[in-house]
């Protein structure tokens, strides 16, 4: 789905950070598919691991490198979302040339022994084994029935950034997980970890009002609630009543736009960051209709401003594209 080979000019970019994304940005995955390290390098000096003792080796076996391995599967469960997990040793007495083995760990030869490409080749080989994984990445978020979008309330467990569940895992434990929070035997309100803690804002059951509708029954249910409810405000049945009227799009197409048209945006993200622009923004553009025929402005923006970027890409390359400009002109 990913494969380089369909556009060959594509462009992969990496943003190299030492430090671990506050969970507040980590929170807006993936609605900002960014937000989240795909890729954790691990690097180490090869000049202290004694030599092989063992020949005729496909890679090498020295002591100590048992060490490391337990060490790069810590660096896994610190970072169970990233997507690709990789060690690079470099120096090591007797590998003369790039070497790979066993897995995820990949020999960097001394700067005499290397060429000119030598490190070029090592992020081609770590793009290649993201870009697989991305494909897998891309599937699940196609298969799962829906995706949230990201929360205006800081409400809510806070997870451990040093213990993260995985991309996948957590877009498909949103498939198992009621609607509402179920409530405690006793008949009380369900227990949080916020619950000792007064000042916390309450919960939602619902996610974060993106459409008029929503919106509409958010004010609705909070007048409710303080008693100060007007008997000239409509219901928000009628309000969703006039406004299918007027559309001619029913509840079930619309939920269905907006599933497809927030999928279509993560997948057209990947498309971008994967370097295949012009197929990101064939995605994009379409689940940018399907996210406004489903009266999901949010996601609408969000598809938007990586058209922008696909663009911007493109013409930073100096490919050419067109741009569609449509006038109405009233009387």
């Amino acid at each position: 789905m990913f494969s380089p080979l369909a556009f060959p000019t594509g462009m992969v970019l990496y943003d190299l950070t030492f430090a671990v994304p506050p969970t507040s940005h980590l929170e807006l995955f993936p609605f900002d598919v960014y937000r989240e390290p795909l890729v954790v390098i691990a690097i180490a000096d090869g000049k202290e691991l004694p030599q092989s003792s063992e020949t005729n080796q496909k890679h090498p076996t020295p002591e100590g490198l048992d060490i490391l391995l337990e060490e790069l599967d810590a660096v896994k469960e610190r970072n169970p979302r990233a997507l690709v997990n990789q060690l690079l040793v470099f120096d090591h007495d007797g590998v003369n040339k790039l070497t790979n083995g066993p897995e995820n760990v990949l020999w960097v030869p001394r700067p005499e022994d290397s060429k000119a490409t030598t490190m070029k080749t090592v992020l081609c080989d770590i793009t290649s084994v993201l870009l697989g994984e991305l494909d897998e990445f891309a599937k699940t978020i196609q298969a799962i029935p829906t995706i949230e979008s990201p929360k205006a309330s800081s409400w809510g467990p806070h997870r451990n950034p040093e213990l993260r569940p995985r991309a996948v895992d957590r877009l498909m434990s949103r498939m198992t997980l009621p609607a509402q929070l179920p409530s405690s035997p006793n008949g009380g309100p369900p227990e949080t970890p916020l619950s000792s803690n007064a000042s916390s804002p309450a919960p939602s059951d619902h996610e974060t009002p993106t459409t008029f509708d929503e919106i509409t029954r958010s004010i609705h249910l909070s007048r409710t609630n303080s008693g100060g409810r007007s008997p000239s405000i409509s219901s928000p049945k009628e309000h969703s009543r006039d406004r299918m009227s007027v559309s001619g799009v029913s509840a079930t197409d619309r939920t269905k736009n907006r599933i497809k048209g927030r999928a279509g945006v993560v997948v057209g993200t990947l498309f971008l960051q994967a370097g295949r622009w012009p197929d990101a923004l064939k995605e994009l553009s379409e689940a940018a209709n399907n996210a406004r025929a489903g009266s999901d402005y949010v996601w609408h923006g969000k598809a938007l401003e990586s058209i922008l970027l696909c663009l911007l890409m493109m013409g930073w390359a100096g490919m050419d594209f067109q741009v569609c400009v449509l006038l109405r002109i009233r009387p």
